[in-house]
């Protein structure tokens, strides 16, 4: 079954790759900033959380920052918070710490981790095994609270870029749709196993094919055809 699919799938693309290479279903990468400038950035797109069904995302900090949630902290008068919500819940607050739907809070501290320069932490939403959550575009908001002067302040990690462009709210929300179909055709993700056992009910389905907006992805898609993912 899932072979027909994916034929009926390959053909249907091939003939849209013939007219529009546009990308609107790539999963996030690390954006490439000095080590040494001051960041609080959430990270470009969101990734797979295969191990409870769900979306990961996550905030990249340089030195200065983690310095002072972490190291300079002994009072434990910082913290560093997230949440996911769906997008449209963002435009109904001035400020994301007064998301209303949302899942997470405080970030633990000892799950921050070092890589490539910077800081990062991670927040998921899990449990998306509902098949009403497959398309419902999530978004992420990190920030500090910071109570060392007494009243609360609230530092906000930027929005998300993509290389040169604007922060915007876009570059950083994903449904599980998108980010299962941008793994599934990544070169660098050995995954697809995993995502087809995890996402094969739904993922290459009607209303869910498996989408390639590039020539790269279809390339992926054809050297992947081989694995037993797709027997």
């Amino acid at each position: 079954m899932m072979k027909r699919r994916i034929s009926k799938a390959i053909c249907l693309t091939v003939c849209v790759l013939t007219l529009i290479f546009s990308s609107l279903f790539l999963c996030g990468r690390h954006l490439t900033a000095s080590a040494d400038a001051s960041v609080f950035e959430i990270n470009y797109g969101a990734s797979v959380k295969l191990t409870k069904n769900g979306l990961r995302f996550k905030v990249k900090m340089s030195e200065d920052y983690y310095a002072k949630i972490v190291t300079d902290d002994a009072s434990d008068q910082v913290e560093l918070w997230g949440y996911i919500a769906p997008v449209e819940e963002f435009d109904k607050v001035a400020e994301t710490k007064d998301l209303g739907k949302k899942v997470g809070g405080r970030l633990a501290e000892s799950k921050i981790y070092s890589k490539d320069g910077y800081y990062w932490s991670n927040i998921a939403i899990t449990d998306l095994d509902t098949y009403t959550y497959q398309d419902i575009a999530f978004s992420a908001t990190f920030f500090i609270v910071d109570r060392t002067s007494g009243t609360p302040v609230y530092p906000y990690a930027e929005m998300a870029k993509k290389g040169n462009s604007v922060s915007d709210i876009a570059n950083q929300t994903r449904s599980q749709y998108q980010v299962v179909n941008a793994a599934l055709l990544d070169p660098k993700d050995d995954n697809e196993q995993a995502l087809i056992n995890i996402y094969g009910e739904w993922f290459g389905e009607e209303g869910h094919p498996i989408v390639l907006n590039s020539t790269d992805e279809y390339d992926s898609f054809v050297t992947k055809l081989s694995d037993s993912a797709f027997q």
